[in-house]
């Protein structure tokens, strides 16, 4: 089954939702920052830079060298997701809306933006 590439960067997107879901301290190694930011590591090569909200929220996440499929060549650049107009869905604060997008030197590109419209989810036992 070939998943289609978008979908793949989709699922990046989407690991800010499983930050939330299953704590901190499941997805990867944590250094706290001062301030309202915290830089993740993720098997000691891939590094994210969170930016908190005053509120705790997630405003932004950042990696400064993700894969970025350029033809048939992938190549590094930096990539930020942006997370806003949270709701309580289930006892839990999720982004209902998001961006994002290559941080290249022309500018951000945004290849995803959506609005969550619906949401399931369930809790381990």
């Amino acid at each position: 089954m070939m998943i289609e590439p978008w979908l793949k960067w989709l699922g990046l997107a989407l690991g800010v939702l499983a930050v939330i879901g299953l704590g901190a301290a499941a997805y990867g190694s944590w250094r706290w920052g001062q301030g309202t930011q915290a830089l993740l590591t993720q098997l000691e090569a891939a590094q994210m830079l969170f930016r908190f909200q005053e509120d705790g929220l997630i405003d932004t996440v950042r990696a400064e060298a993700r894969g970025r499929l350029m033809g048939c060549k992938t190549v590094s650049a930096p990539w930020q997701g942006r997370f806003w107009n949270y709701a309580v869905k289930d006892g839990m604060q999720v982004p209902m809306q998001s961006e994002i997008a290559w941080i290249l030197p022309e500018g951000p590109w945004p290849y995803f933006r959506g609005t969550t419209t619906a949401l399931s989810y369930e809790f381990a036992k």
